[in-house]
């Protein structure tokens, strides 16, 4: 049996990444300074900690809970639960997940949680959360991703690309771009730009009209936040942003304007990209989704397929709901405000 805790704000940040960094599958998602940087937009972070009777900490899992319509209370927990600490049992998984939903239940009276776990397919992870979960009608994620392993000081990606992405790069690299890395102002501003001129006519939105949160997202999670900009002749045309928790960083958002485009500039980004990862001491990178259902999105997978990373399908999304009605009606809501009704 396992006891879930419910952490208050006022346990310091240090303490609780301190443990979760001690899981195999923990993320930036289920962090104190991501939690923190949601609630400015109106989200409310709840922490908890399972701990089994040994005393030692075996699962976590930050939720993030919003009141989208009266008495209607949803929880959404990105990368979570994470589960797998040195003293987890895999074969106690269900239960600690039953105990979790309990506890959701008794602390908050939420009416339907969402959780999108980024542990690699597994059956019998999947088989436990089925035991008290359901898959979603509407998916916000495809549940895909392509991960790398950072090579090593005297290696580079080059061998492992496809030829095309060699080709690209040697291109690319031709034109001796100039790179500042950082999340000041102005790199927020050249990555703001590039977006915007990258998406004009398109049907895309601009990251530019949400300059709040790119701004909220540097402030809360301060060094974690790493915007590389490439530019000539002064003018930025390709850019990234990156998020960092302990060795492993997640690729967030990246544009390449027209002159970029012209010259490849994305693929001598990444590779840049990667050498101040290593700097870092970065070992691992997920390049934070593909979407093989939409036909919209088949250049981005084909870009970030072409760097010879892992194709990846994680457990993914599940839902609980207090009762089926609540569950449609939140399904509704996602598919809504993602545009699909």
């Amino acid at each position: 049996m396992v006891e879930w805790i419910q952490r208050t704000d006022k346990d310091h940040s240090g303490e609780w990444d301190h443990e979760l960094l001690k899981s195999k599958d923990y993320n930036i998602f289920q962090s104190y300074n991501w939690g923190e940087f949601k609630r400015r937009s109106g989200w409310t972070p709840l922490r908890y900690a399972a701990i089994d009777k040994s005393g030692s900490r075996v699962a976590m899992a930050q939720i993030m809970m919003k009141s989208p319509f009266p008495g209607i209370r949803f929880g959404w927990a990105p990368g979570g639960p994470v589960l797998v600490f040195p003293g987890t049992n895999i074969k106690n998984i269900s239960n600690i997940i039953e105990s979790l939903l309990l506890t959701i239940k008794k602390s908050t009276g939420i009416s339907t949680v969402r959780f999108y776990s980024l542990m690699p397919t597994q059956a019998f992870f999947s088989y436990s959360l089925n035991r008290h979960l359901t898959r979603p009608i509407f998916k916000i994620n495809s549940g895909y991703s392509i991960t790398l392993e950072i090579p090593a000081e005297n290696e580079n990606l080059f061998p492992q690309m496809a030829s095309k992405h060699r080709y690209y790069l040697k291109k690319a690299t031709a034109e001796n771009l100039d790179w500042k890395v950082g999340n000041g102002d102005k790199d927020i501003s050249d990555f703001l730009k590039t977006h915007s001129d990258m998406v004009k006519g398109k049907i895309f939105q601009s990251l530019s009209k949400n300059r709040k949160d790119v701004e909220d997202m540097c402030a809360s999670l301060r060094e974690q936040v790493l915007i590389l900009n490439g530019y000539i002749n002064g003018d930025a045309v390709t850019s990234c942003l990156i998020l960092i928790f302990g060795q492993k960083a997640f690729y967030m958002n990246a544009a390449t304007n027209a002159r970029g485009r012209e010259i490849s500039a994305a693929y001598a980004m990444f590779n840049r990209m990667i050498v101040i990862l290593r700097e870092m001491g970065i070992s691992d990178f997920d390049f934070g989704g593909i979407d093989p259902e939409n036909s919209s999105a088949e250049g981005v997978n084909h870009f970030k397929r072409g760097f010879g990373g892992n194709l990846v399908e994680y457990i993914g999304e599940w839902e609980w709901a207090s009762f089926d009605m609540m569950r449609y009606a939140i399904n509704w809501a996602i598919r809504y405000k993602a545009g699909k009704l």
